[in-house]
């Protein structure tokens, strides 16, 4: 598949374009790994939550091992501080809670964020790209055959615009339509210098 124009002007466009469109992508990829880094410093309040209700549950359940030893009260003590404990257990599940919510945040919108800047520029950028490097594979695949300038020409006629038309030698159309070789050709020439490519392999009959 031919990628690039053969005319100095119409390549450096093409190339200019192409750079810019990565440029754009790497740009908003960049940003959207910042904002992946910022959404993650939210998990610090989770964190905490966690670190203190581990150490809540943790300093209880200690206490009460130790206290379950004492005669009388040791066992209901103990009890008690485990039961209590719990809520540090709730504390923690809450923190990690938090903390998954963020990571989640972390990704989806650092990723709808890139779809929505790179997505909307390849929209626009990317058929137009294709649609030019299959007409120009095609017109180059065309200058083989035999009868390519007729089919340029056919081409031309159909599909360029008409200042373009008017700015060929008058009579260029009629000629074409009589069967005038020197007009086919002309036509041709127009259509492959509007594709970007040279007509030096453009067959005269």
């Amino acid at each position: 598949m031919k990628l690039y124009a053969d005319t100095p002007g119409r390549r450096a466009a093409q190339v200019l374009g192409d750079l810019a469109v990565l440029g754009w992508g790497v740009l908003w990829g960049w940003a959207a790994w910042k904002l992946h880094d910022l959404v993650l410093r939210l998990r610090a309040p989770g964190e905490g939550l966690e670190r203190a209700g581990t150490s809540f549950s943790g300093a209880l359940g200690e206490a009460g091992d130790r206290v379950g030893g004492l005669p009388v009260v040791g066992g209901a003590a103990a009890g008690a501080l485990h039961r209590a404990g719990r809520a540090g257990d709730v504390l923690a599940d809450a923190g990690r809670s938090q903390q998954q919510t963020v990571e989640t945040l972390g990704t989806v919108l650092p990723l709808l964020l890139l779809l929505l800047a790179v997505g909307m520029v390849l929209a626009l950028w990317l058929p137009r790209r294709l649609r030019w490097a299959r007409e120009a594979t095609a017109a180059n695949r065309i200058l083989s055959a035999e009868d390519a300038t007729e089919l340029l020409a056919v081409r031309a006629v159909a599909h360029r615009g008409l200042a373009q038309l008017a700015g060929l030698p008058t009579g260029t159309v009629r000629g074409w339509r009589t069967g005038d070789p020197e007009a086919a050709a002309v036509l041709a020439a127009l259509e492959l210098r509007a594709l970007g490519l040279r007509a030096r392999r453009l067959p005269v009959a």
